[in-house]
């Protein structure tokens, strides 16, 4: 049988992996910033987090050496179900995304499948169920007073890494990742970032 994903399914993973914003859920993921566009914080068992604060949970770790300690809040952790397909021979392809936001507005958002396990993420990795590039992605944002500074990434235009799910269910997420993120063309951003660290999210 084949099981290659037709076309119309395969141009809708791909733009899911570069638009994952539009794939969360019902909910949209948060920018971090206020609405006016000026810088806050909310503090989340004594640590400086984002301003809408870390309702959902946190995303741990650094970013290109330095601490990150980003909260996760209402509207930044979503599941979405992706039913199987078994005429096609395709598994379901539920699907989590995360945004956590630090003190200082910086943002790292990640889409993965919701699958237990270690997958890779980057230029040209395919996902070895679907045969299809992978629709696993991250992003990362800064800010400086209110406006983008600099956006790097890690998915199938460029950048190398992981995420390991842990334990995931409809309600829950835990897991870690490690990305060298390169950087968008336009956005400010030189240089490669290495980003790694864990997360630990409610739906």
């Amino acid at each position: 049988m084949n099981t290659r994903v037709p076309g119309r399914l395969a141009l809708a993973l791909a733009l899911c992996a570069l638009l994952s914003s539009a794939c969360g859920g019902s909910s949209s993921s948060p920018t971090g910033s206020t609405g006016s566009g000026s810088s806050g914080s909310s503090a989340c068992g004594g640590v400086a987090v984002g301003p809408l604060g870390c309702t959902r949970g946190m995303m741990t770790g650094t970013v290109a050496g330095v601490t990150f300690n980003g909260g996760v809040p209402i509207g930044g952790a979503t599941y979405t179900p992706v039913a199987a397909v078994p005429a096609l021979g395709l598994p379901a392809l539920d699907f989590i995304v995360i945004q956590g936001t630090s003190a200082d507005l910086t943002s790292l958002t990640i889409t993965a499948r919701a699958k237990v396990g270690t997958a890779s993420l980057g230029a040209g990795v395919i996902d070895p169920e679907t045969r299809q590039p992978t629709s696993n992605n991250a992003s990362l944002a800064t800010r400086a007073n209110g406006a983008a500074t600099g956006q790097w990434n890690t998915n199938i235009l460029g950048g190398t890494g992981t995420v390991t799910i842990t334990t995931v269910s409809t309600t829950a997420a835990t897991g870690s990742y490690s990305f060298t993120m390169v950087p968008q063309a336009g956005s400010g951003a030189t240089g490669n970032r290495v980003v790694d660290g864990t997360f630990t999210v409610a739906f």
